[in-house]
């Protein structure tokens, strides 16, 4: 521990004095709020939220055997998050 240089006390209290009397500096505004920033490419154009997911490795072959299946069909090759969003809200809904 480093003892204080200063040790005028009197002037430390004379100061807190003054700073309690005087009048409280006025507190500046929130700034605006920006606008909403533009999505990345390949952002979804809704408001969603990230989840991060431990699945087994049995369960991602399973996933990407639906994507690949998927592929075959429509030419156009799903992610296995899109595989498992399709998933998600036929169950529960969407």
């Amino acid at each position: 521990m480093t003892k204080s240089r200063n040790r005028d006390f009197t002037g430390f209290q004379s100061n807190l004095a003054a700073a309690i009397e005087s009048p409280a500096a006025p507190v500046a505004s929130p700034p605006e709020a920006a606008p909403p920033a533009k999505r990345g490419p390949g952002r979804p154009t809704s408001d969603t939220e990230p989840l991060q997911l431990r699945i087994t490795p049995n369960m991602r072959r399973r996933l990407a055997a639906l994507s690949a299946k998927e592929a075959l069909e429509t030419g156009r090759v799903p992610t296995v998050q899109q595989i498992i969003l399709r998933i998600l809200e036929e169950k529960l809904g969407g």
